[in-house]
């Protein structure tokens, strides 16, 4: 049941990272939306964003993608504890993690933060989406 929750939501976000509603691309790609930062959400410290988003509230909600040439490992690192240092409910375990793959939903009341990093190969660099909303 709890795996069946996930996955849905792990749809829903997927589907919400690339289509948000009413969304406005931010003026300046190279930085965070002022949602993102307004929501005090965790900025990775070496990303290079390459997109973002953010609707008229954060019920539409924000996203940002970036790249790092950081591993997978690092980037679960920072995210579980950076969004546990803000309140957010760290799941048991990752929907999946592997060398290549990070994908995790984090809840704070009515609030839900996917982010979903990959990479092609280990050589690549990591691309990562945070996508948040109520």
């Amino acid at each position: 049941m709890k795996k069946t929750l996930i996955a849905n939501l792990l749809i829903s976000l997927f589907v919400f990272s690339s289509c948000i509603g009413n969304t406005n691309s931010t003026d300046d790609s190279s930085s965070y939306p002022s949602m993102y930062i307004e929501e005090n959400l965790p900025q990775y410290p070496n990303a290079i964003i390459t997109d973002s988003s953010q609707g008229n509230d954060f019920v539409d909600g924000v996203r940002v993608d970036f790249e790092t040439n950081d591993s997978i490992e690092d980037i679960k690192n920072f995210f579980e504890t950076e969004m546990a240092n803000r309140g957010f409910d760290i799941p048991d375990s990752s929907y999946t993690t592997n060398e290549l793959t990070y994908l995790n939903i984090y809840t704070l009341n009515n609030e839900y933060c996917s982010v979903q990093a990959t990479k092609v190969s280990k050589e690549d660099p990591s691309l990562v989406s945070v996508s948040c909303h109520e």
